[in-house]
């Protein structure tokens, strides 16, 4: 039970998917598919980005159990390690930027260290919204564990 960065809770794991994983990872498609030619404004997707990784950081640090070691927390790790990559690859594009004013060497394959989090965020609200179907399933056929409700 410990053990999902959610704790159980359905609500946090929708709203978790939605503004961490879904708006996070469209904002991110739409702004470098669609740059412009002005490195200003192609700064601006990079700042969008490094914005939303460090409310994940964020986000993580609140869900973190102090004192104790435990599976949430090694979960909770490989949040930070991914939202890490990233962040250090937003600053260097842009700080190279503010120096050089231009973009420098580009290397967006490296956003795909966002599966880090996409994982273990999908892997655990998945473990909650099957909870939640099973146990209104229980709660449909007549209670819970043969009691009759």
């Amino acid at each position: 039970m410990n053990s999902n960065i959610f704790s159980f809770k359905l609500g946090d794991a929708t709203a978790y998917l939605i503004f961490y994983i879904v708006i996070l990872v469209m904002v991110t498609y739409i702004s470098l598919k669609v740059q412009s030619a002005d490195i200003v404004s192609r700064t601006y997707c990079y700042v969008t980005i490094l914005i939303s990784v460090l409310n994940g950081i964020y986000d993580a640090a609140n869900r973190w159990k102090r004192g104790i070691k435990c599976r949430c927390n090694t979960k909770l790790f490989v949040i930070f390690l991914s939202n890490g990559i990233i962040i250090l690859y937003c600053l260097y594009i842009i700080f190279y930027v503010l120096i050089i004013h231009k973009i420098g060497y580009r290397f967006d394959a490296i956003l795909l260290a966002y599966l880090g989090t996409c994982s273990v965020a999908i892997w655990d609200a998945v473990a909650v919204f099957l909870k939640d179907m099973s146990l209104k399933d229980a709660i449909r056929n007549n209670g819970i564990g043969g009691v009759e409700g």
